[in-house]
């Protein structure tokens, strides 16, 4: 009984040693796939569309100052306006 008793517990150990290595080698693995990958940072499109009344006022200028401003990765609407209306010199 005590010996089936080390058995099992060294078979035991056995199996979580094992894993534990074949873990750590699919890390690096995964780790050596991924510096190899170029790193692509998938910005979200946004897409908005502007009232008439904003089109009339404003025109193409003031599309084309929210669409700098946006790609200069401002997306909160109060920086947005503050900057657009920089831009256009509304202040």
């Amino acid at each position: 009984m005590k010996i089936t008793k080390r058995f099992l517990f060294s078979l035991a150990w056995l199996l979580v040693a094992g894993y534990c290595i074949y873990t750590s080698v699919r890390i690096r693995q995964l780790e050596a796939r991924l510096k190899k990958a170029p790193l692509q940072l998938a910005l979200p499109q946004l897409s908005y569309s502007f009232d008439d009344s904003f089109l009339r006022y404003f025109g193409q200028r003031g599309v084309d100052a929210v669409d700098r401003t946006v790609r200069r990765g401002v997306t909160d609407p109060d920086p947005l306006v503050r900057e657009v209306t920089q831009e256009l010199k509304l202040q």
